[in-house]
């Protein structure tokens, strides 16, 4: 059977990218098709370079590096691709590729609702000039929802959203977690040098992820310290936003060695975003660190079928900023079994 496997981009690495490894050596004889590469920021996919196939948009990305800019042109580049002479295609998507046109049997595994569009819109279009360009992408979006033959996605959380924002059905499929290669990177952690009691946020340091919350949150508390770890096009705003703040600090390109060991020296692993699946919630109670999430969120899923963790109500500052102040008071069990499943 020929197959193709098309993800949004590849420029990053997050818990998306660990099922996209997954996935890519599932199907080693798949082609891979993606928007745009840029192999400096996603070292990970350069063994899958001899796959990779990008759309026209490959140029001008590798002129600009904006995401936003391009987004005009993302839906026509998405339909440019040519996959009729494949059996099947299996797209995975937080935005546009659900929406290729193909005679192939697609499957999609849509993580969420294109967020700028639908649930993160005042995050992600604070420009009203960008207004009349969303609203065209959006009936687009609307359109690309109903391509592909069946929809798969990562949490009841993300089900409960595709619902409400396409009217379609979608199956629950939980990513997987290589419980072998953590247990391999829990016997060769790295120690670094970091406070020894924090908060820690891992993720990208993208709109959605919320992490301006957090710096507001220390900023109040500045005895309690705060580890961040990740980058992303926010990086630079949030850490002048953290400036003078000498219990924040960030850690951009962190290996896996050196993660275990933020992960099992920190008090606790804070989500504070609406998360479609939160595959770094795993990570944390893996490391046995306990989570604090949000209730709107796969995030919270996790937190209620594997333990170990509490689940915040509200998403505003005021509310994990209490659940931070108690957390001291409070014990958990993390089921190592149901992290496995």
């Amino acid at each position: 059977m020929k197959r193709a496997i098309v993800y949004d981009w590849i420029d990053t690495f997050g818990g998306a990218e660990r099922l996209l490894q997954s996935v890519f050596d599932a199907y080693p004889e798949a082609d891979i098709f993606t928007l745009f590469t840029r192999f400096k920021y996603s070292p990970w996919a350069v063994k899958y370079r001899s796959r990779i196939h990008t759309s026209y948009l490959q140029p001008l990305y590798s002129i600009c590096h904006s995401k936003p800019l391009l987004a005009p042109l993302m839906s026509t580049a998405t339909e440019s691709f040519r996959l009729d002479t494949y059996d099947e295609v299996f797209s995975i998507t937080s935005s546009f590729v659900k929406g290729i046109k193909t005679s192939a049997r697609h499957v999609s595994y849509v993580f969420t609702p294109t967020r700028f569009l639908w649930s993160q819109k005042k995050l992600y279009q604070p420009y009203p000039l960008f207004s009349p360009i969303a609203e065209h992408i959006k009936k687009w979006d609307l359109i690309a929802a109903m391509r592909p033959h069946t929809l798969l996605t990562l949490s009841h959380f993300s089900q409960k959203a595709i619902k409400q924002t396409y009217n379609r059905s979608a199956k629950v499929l939980y990513p997987p977690f290589d419980i072998a290669y953590f247990t391999a990177i829990k016997k060769r952690t790295r120690k670094i040098d970091i406070p020894s009691r924090y908060f820690l946020f891992v993720g990208r340091l993208e709109p959605y992820k919320r992490v301006d919350m957090l710096l507001e949150i220390f900023k109040e508390r500045p005895t309690v310290h705060l580890v961040i770890v990740g980058t992303g096009t926010e990086a630079y705003l949030l850490r002048k936003k953290a400036l003078g703040s000498h219990n924040i600090h960030f850690l951009s390109e962190v290996p896996d060695e050196e993660l275990a060991y933020i992960y099992q020296k920190a008090i606790a692993t804070i989500l504070p975003q609406q998360e479609d699946f939160g595959y770094v919630a795993l990570e944390s109670l893996f490391f046995d660190t306990p989570v604090i999430t949000v209730s709107e969120s796969g995030a919270a899923e996790i937190v209620k079928i594997c333990g170990g963790g509490i689940v915040s109500t509200k998403q505003t500052v005021r509310a994990i900023g209490g659940v931070i102040d108690i957390f001291h008071t409070l014990s958990y069990t993390i089921n190592h079994q149901k992290i496995a499943r």
